[in-house]
Formats: C-alpha cells, structure tokens, sequence
C-alpha cells in the first residue's frame, strides 16, 4: 500500500498568478481527492487564507503557512498528532532582531509592507482592501519590499542567514522569517506521520518560484510551473517535471504527469 501527498504553493501554481481563481481545477481536485490522494497546500499564505481556500477547494484542512512556519490540521490526518505544530518564533521577535542587528544601509532600503498606504499594499498584492487585511495578519514573518540592488541584495541575505532568520523570495513580496523553509515543514509533517502509518509515502511538490525550492528538492516528483517570468530556469534539472501552461491548468498537467510516472514506477 502506497499513499501520495501532494505537496503544493499556491499563488501561481495552483492559483492563477493575477485573478488568484482555480476554477478550472476544481473538478480535477475533486477526482483525485477521491482517489485517497491528500492535497496539503505549502504556501506563505496566511492560515486564514490558506483555510478559505481549502474551504473552497473542498479538501482537508491539514496545510503549513508562512513559508514553513507552521503545520495545520495534522489531527485531521492522524487524531493521535496536534491540531497544530509551531517551528517558527513569532514575527514581533523576528522584527526586532531585523531592526538592532541588520546594517542601517541596507536596512533602509527595506520597506515593512504593513507600514505602507492601504492603496499601496493593494496594488502590490493584488487583492482587495479586505483580502490586504487578511494577508497581512501574520504570525511568523513580515513581508517586505526590497529598494536595493543585486550586490544589497546579497548583502541584506548574507546579514539575515548569520542572525538565524531568513528570507523568502516570493512573487511578489520578500518575506522576512524564522530560520525556516517549505521543505523543513514538509519533512516534520511526513515524519511525524511516519510514526503511526506504516503504508509507503509518495511525495509530489508544486511550485514556480524561489521560496518552493527546498519543497521541490526534497518531493520524490518535484514539479516545475515555467511561469511567465521563467524565474527558477536557471535552477531547472532533468528530473522536474514541468509545464508551460498557464495556472491552474499546469498544475492540472504536472499532476496528471506525476501520477503517470508514479504509476509506471511502481511497476517497475
């Protein structure tokens, strides 16, 4: 007996990069979940976003949010584990080491999203005033807007690593966290299962960009969105399955590409 997890980002993966909708997948999401195939989204997303979007997508509510900080709903999977497990330390405390410890020089070239106009925030996230409010009511990181050059750049990762936090490279924002990753949080939900199961786990990834490496590094079938942008190209190997269709269908097709694979692997 084998069980498949698809590990998955969101925001360009499996939502569309500018109307954030998934309506073309609903019904495949649907088909698969009924196949006992477990969708846990993986997404710097909120918990409250991330818990509408399952709500909408009629799956179970066992995601990780904030990049890796925290995994929701494991119960839900097994009732012996907590509903929820923390790895990250709180973003007043992660805040503050950022503003007494980094370079004033390259700390002035990051902007605190929270800190900008309402019209501001909108326009770089691409939501509504009410759905700003939502994705901005975060525990564990602090998303941040960047002024500097490649060599500042550079600089500001070099000083976050030695204070043991880190930074994020999204698709529209940095985010500023704990010493954490999408990958880190994928493997704890999986050994923690682990524990209780002893039936063989397959492990799919889905992403399109920087902060989806770890995840994909570590899935059995990591999966490549190619968005418009083509940002992880130079990070592309022959292992990755990919696809050059537009959000949701390309996560349609990875899928689709993967449980192929899987199925021909376990032939084998």
């Amino acid at each position: 007996m084998c069980q498949v997890f698809i590990f998955t980002d969101l925001d360009g993966t499996l939502l569309d990069s500018e109307t954030f909708s998934f309506n073309n997948a609903k019904k495949f999401i649907n088909e698969i979940v009924e196949l006992g195939i477990k969708i846990i989204p993986n997404s710097s997303k909120t918990s409250k976003e991330i818990d509408y979007f399952c709500t909408e997508a009629n799956i179970d509510k066992t995601f990780i949010c904030e990049n890796g900080s925290e995994i929701c709903g494991l119960n839900i999977l097994d009732k012996s584990l907590p509903k929820k497990y923390i790895l990250s330390r709180k973003k007043e405390e992660i805040l503050k080491i950022f503003q007494e410890s980094v370079e004033t020089k390259v700390k002035n070239k990051c902007l605190i999203l929270s800190e900008q106009s309402l019209e501001k925030q909108k326009r770089i996230l691409g939501l509504s005033s009410d759905q700003v409010k939502v994705a901005l009511n975060r525990n564990y990181s602090i998303p941040i807007i960047f002024n500097g050059n490649y060599k500042e750049k550079i600089n500001l990762i070099e000083q976050i690593k030695y204070l043991g936090l880190s930074i994020q490279f999204g698709g529209r924002v940095l985010n500023l966290g704990d010493n954490v990753d999408k990958g880190i949080s994928m493997n704890i939900l999986l050994d923690l299962l682990k524990k209780n199961n002893t039936n063989k786990m397959i492990t799919i990834g889905i992403g399109d960009n920087q902060n989806d490496l770890e995840m994909l590094h570590l899935s059995d079938y990591p999966c490549l969105i190619l968005n418009q942008n083509n940002i992880l190209k130079k990070n592309m190997k022959k292992k990755y399955i990919t696809s050059k269709k537009s959000s949701p269908l390309s996560w349609i097709d990875v899928v689709k590409k993967s449980l192929k694979k899987i199925d021909l692997d376990l032939k084998v």
